[in-house]
């Protein structure tokens, strides 16, 4: 089906396929691998602004790594609650993230250092998929405890057409064919609590609880 087209005091609005609007990038597709690919490219050049900062041995790791989170990870992350996650984004992002750690430690393309190895010398896990999914989870807690986001909360809670079977449990559209985390963050109506198990799990690296949640994203 073509589009409508809308008009505007009798001036016809020019249709486009992708818009830039607060600084993403959104298209009539609703993919965000082209907004993740842009950001991941404006945080590598704001990575190279900073590298005589961040790739200095004078300063210890862990203030390289405050100025890492504050001038190059802020502009990777920003409008991430909005993005729809999939395994080759998620791929990227991590390896962005080993892109930076192997330039913080100065080790050279040619060498083959594993990336255990790297994060051994990092002193530190990988995290910037666990602050991607903590962000997410924000502000859907957000969302929903919010009272002007009356419609998208009716979406989300809204009743299953078609009849309930004998015995059945009642379920919304949040629960019908969710993971296991979604539908106990609907079944408790708490959603901090709800927040607090999934960032927990995430700490513990909960595979039982992780796994459908990365499948979601």
């Amino acid at each position: 089906m073509p589009p409508t087209p809308l008009k505007i005091n009798d001036k016809n609005i020019e249709l486009v396929h992708q818009y830039k609007y607060l600084g993403c990038w959104l298209n009539d597709q609703w993919d965000h691998s082209q907004e993740i690919k842009i950001r991941i490219e404006m945080a590598r050049n704001a990575f190279f602004k900073m590298r005589d900062l961040l790739c200095n041995r004078d300063f210890n790791l862990d203030l390289r790594m405050r100025i890492l989170h504050c001038y190059v990870l802020s502009v990777l992350l920003y409008g991430v609650e909005s993005w729809t996650m999939t395994q080759a984004t998620e791929k990227k992002l991590a390896a962005f993230e080993m892109w930076c750690f192997r330039r913080m430690l100065r080790i050279p393309w040619v060498d083959r250092v594993r990336n255990e190895e790297v994060l051994n010398r990092m002193k530190r896990k990988r995290e910037l998929l666990s602050v991607v999914k903590r962000r997410k989870l924000r502000y859907l807690g957000h969302v929903m405890r919010n009272p002007k986001y009356e419609i998208i909360q009716l979406i989300l809670q809204g009743k299953v057409q078609g009849k309930r079977g004998v015995a059945n449990e009642k379920k919304t559209h949040l629960m019908d064919g969710q993971s296991p985390w979604m539908v106990a963050f609907y079944k408790t109506h708490q959603i901090q609590d709800a927040t607090n198990m999934i960032l927990q799990a995430t700490e513990r690296d909960d595979t039982v609880l992780l796994d459908p949640l990365r499948q979601l994203s």
